[in-house]
């Protein structure tokens, strides 16, 4: 794909998010899009969505998080052969706790 404009949908579980981009705190991993090849990552262009409120204050800051159903608007995309479109995000659930940054790779489906 060269020049190609997509959507990514989030699917998060329930009771679970992952931080907006950019996060709410300079310690805080913001969910990004990327394309990723032989362990080398880029960034993409991307309309990331103001984030919602967790109901999470830390030092004075309202965390913000995209939840489930949360759509990134991406634009022109150039995935070669051996590129994959991969998310990376922070996952934690409505009690705080978080899970250990992950690289999750991107279904891509067709309209």
């Amino acid at each position: 794909m060269a020049g190609q404009d997509g959507v990514i949908t989030l699917h998060i579980g329930r009771d679970w998010h992952v931080n907006a981009n950019p996060a709410s705190l300079d310690n805080l991993i913001a969910s990004t899009v990327l394309v990723e090849r032989d362990g080398a990552q880029r960034e993409v262009q991307a309309d990331y969505p103001a984030g919602t409120s967790s109901g999470i204050t830390i030092d004075g800051t309202d965390i913000l998080v995209y939840e489930d159903g949360t759509r990134i608007p991406v634009h022109r995309l150039v995935v070669e052969k051996g590129d994959r479109i991969v998310m990376r995000v922070q996952a934690c659930n409505n009690q705080g706790i978080c899970l250990a940054p992950a690289t999750i790779p991107v279904d891509e489906h067709q309209a």
